[in-house]
C-alpha cells in the first residue's frame, strides 16, 4: 500500500514538472510510445495539469494508434484529472465510445471493457454524462444496441448505472433484456445488487435463474449459500449445474457435501460434469492422478473434457506428454479411440486449453496448426493456449483471426496480440506486412509504427504504399508512413 502511494506521488510530481515545460508536447508524445509510461498515471495526470490539455489531446489524435487503442484509452483516462473538460472534447470522446455500442469494429471489440473501465475512472461530471448517453440507448429499437449498452453500463458501474439497469429489469418484459441486465448488475456487485438478484433464483425463466446463481457465486457473498443449496434441487439440469459451480466458487464447507451428493446420485449429465470440473479446480495436486486416470480411461466424453481442463488449471507438468499425444490422436476428424460420441474437435480443443494453462513450451509446435483449424472452438482454444505461452511465431496467424467469423475468436486473438512483448510483436508485425491475406497486411501496416523503431519499417511501408496489389492496403500504408514519420521526428537526435 505504501509503495503504491509512493509511486503515485512520484507520478504526480513528474506530471507537474512535465506540464510546466515548454517542451511538454514533445516529451509527452515521445512517452506515449513507451507502453510502460503510457500505462502509468504520469501522462493522464499531465492532461489534467497542462495549461492547454486540448492541445495535447489534439496531438494524440494525430499519432499512430496501437493494437490496444493506447491513444483512445489514454485520452479517456485523462478525464479523471481534467477538472472541467470542454463539452466538445467530452462529446468527441463519448461519441467514439458509443461507436463500440452502435457498430463495433470486429477487431476492436475486445477492448470495449478495458475502454469502459478507463472512462469509468473519470470525474463525476464526465461519468454522469457517459451514463446518461448509454442509458438513452436502452430504449433503442435495435436489440443488439440495447444489449451492448446494458453491458457497457455494467462495466462502468456506479449508482446511476444501477438505477438505469434496475429500471430495465423491473419494466422491460423482454426476456433477453432481463438476462443481459442480470449479468450487468452482477459485474457491478454490492449489497443492493445481491438483494436484487436473490429473488431471481425463483424466476420462471430457467436461463435467468441459472445466470443469477452463477453471478451470485462470482460475487462471493456467503449469505447466498443457503439459496444456492436449495437450487441444487431445481427441475432444470442447467440451473442445477450453475448452482453447483456457484457453490464451489464460494468455498462454503456446506457445498462439499452438496456436490458429493450430486455425484453419488450418478447424474451423468451436465451437472455431474460441472461438479467434476469444480473439484478439479479446488482439488490441488492430490487430484492429478485421479484426473489423469479419467483422461486416459474414461469412456464418458464429459469426463475426458473436464479432466483435461482441470489438469491445465492445476499446472502439473506430468500431464504435458499425455496431452500432446491426445492432440496428435485427435488430429483427424474420425471417432477418437473408437468412441463415436466424442467429437475429435472437442478433444483437440480441451487438450489445447490444458496445455496452455500448463505453460510448457513443448506444446507450441502442436498448438500452432490449430490456429487454422476448421472448428471455431478449436481455433479459440488454441489462441488462448498460445496466449499463455506468448510465442511471437503466432503473430501473423493471430492477426488474420481478428477477422474471424466468430466474435470470441476475434477477441481472444486481440488479447493475445496485446500481451506479446513489444520486440517480439514488432518482429511479428514486420513479417505480417508480407502476409498473403490483405486484412493482415493492412492491419499490420496501421499498427506496426507504434511498436517498431528504425528505418526498416518505414522502407517496408513505402514499399506497400507503392507496390501492394490492394488499394486499401496502399492507402493504409500511406497513412501509416505519415504517422510513423511523425513518431520518428519526436525521437530525432
Amino acid at each position: 500500500m505504501y509503495a503504491f502511494t509512493h509511486l503515485t506521488i512520484q507520478e504526480y510530481l513528474a506530471a507537474v514538472e512535465l506540464a510546466k515545460r515548454d517542451t511538454c508536447e514533445e516529451i509527452f508524445c515521445r512517452a506515449y510510445f513507451n507502453q510502460t509510461l503510457a500505462g502509468m498515471e504520469v501522462l493522464p495526470m499531465t492532461l489534467g495539469l497542462a495549461r492547454q490539455p486540448e492541445k495535447l489531446y489534439a496531438a494524440l489524435e494525430q499519432l499512430p494508434e496501437s493494437l490496444t487503442l493506447t491513444s483512445l484509452r489514454l485520452r479517456a483516462r485523462g478525464l479523471a484529472y481534467v477538472l472541467s473538460p470542454q463539452r466538445k472534447l467530452l462529446t468527441c470522446l463519448v461519441n467514439r465510445l458509443l461507436e463500440f455500442v452502435h457498430e463495433p469494429n470486429f477487431e476492436e471489440t475486445i477492448y470495449t471493457k478495458i475502454l469502459l473501465r478507463n472512462f469509468a475512472e473519470g470525474r463525476t461530471q464526465s461519468v454522469k454524462f457517459i451514463v446518461e448517453r448509454l442509458a438513452a440507448l436502452l430504449r433503442s429499437d435495435d436489440i443488439s444496441v440495447r444489449e451492448r449498452a446494458t453491458e457497457a453500463l455494467g462495466e462502468i458501474g456506479g449508482e446511476r448505472a444501477v438505477d438505469a439497469l434496475l429500471d430495465v429489469l423491473l419494466k422491460d418484459t423482454d426476456t433477453l433484456a432481463g438476462r443481459g441486465t442480470v449479468e450487468a448488475l452482477g459485474r457491478i456487485g454490492g449489497d443492493r445488487v445481491v438483494n436484487a438478484l436473490l429473488p431471481l433464483l425463483k424466476d420462471a425463466d430457467t436461463i435467468v435463474r441459472g445466470r443469477a446463481a452463477e453471478i451470485l457465486g462470482e460475487l462471493s457473498d456467503e449469505c447466498v449459500a443457503p439459496a444456492l443449496l436449495a437450487l441444487l434441487k431445481d427441475t432444470d439440469d442447467d440451473v442445477r449445474q450453475k448452482a453447483a459451480v456457484a457453490l464451489g466458487r464460494l468455498g462454503d464447507e456446506r457445498a462439499v457435501d452438496a456436490l458429493l451428493d450430486v455425484l453419488t446420485k450418478n447424474e451423468f449429465g451436465l451437472v455431474g460434469s460441472e461438479v467434476f470440473r469444480v473439484f478439479g479446480q479446488i482439488g490441488g495436486k492430490l487430484a492429478v492422478p485421479v484426473l489423469l486416470n479419467m483422461l486416459l480411461k474414461s469412456m464418458f466424453s464429459f469426463m475426458y473434457r473436464y479432466a483435461a481442463e482441470a489438469l491445465g488449471h492445476l499446472g502439473d507438468k506430468r500431464a504435458v506428454p499425455v496431452l500432446v499425444r491426445l492432440l496428435e490422436d485427435a488430429a483427424y476428424d474420425v471417432p477418437w479411440r473408437g468412441a463415436s460420441w466424442l467429437r475429435p474437435a472437442d478433444a483437440r480443443g480441451r487438450a489445447a486449453i490444458a496445455l496452455g494453462h500448463l505453460g510448457d513450451k513443448r506444446a507450441v509446435p502442436a498448438l500452432l496448426p490449430l490456429l487454422g483449424d476448421t472448428d471455431y472452438e478449436v481455433r479459440y482454444n488454441a489462441v488462448k493456449a498460445l496466449g499463455h505461452l506468448g510465442d511471437k511465431r503466432a503473430v501473423p496467424a493471430l492477426l488474420s483471426l481478428l477477422m474471424d467469423k466468430y466474435r470470441f475468436v476475434r477477441e481472444s486473438a486481440a488479447v493475445v496480440l496485446s500481451e506479446i512483448e513489444d520486440l517480439g510483436l514488432a518482429e511479428g508485425l514486420l513479417h505480417a506486412l508480407s502476409h498473403k491475406d490483405e486484412f493482415v497486411r493492412r492491419k499490420a501496416a496501421l499498427v506496426v509504427g507504434y511498436y517498431a523503431k528504425g528505418d526498416q519499417v518505414l522502407r517496408e511501408l513505402v514499399r506497400l504504399a507503392a507496390e501492394d496489389s490492394s488499394e486499401e492496403v496502399r492507402v493504409a500504408a500511406v497513412e501509416a508512413c505519415g504517422s510513423y514519420e511523425r513518431k520518428l521526428a519526436y525521437f530525432a537526435e
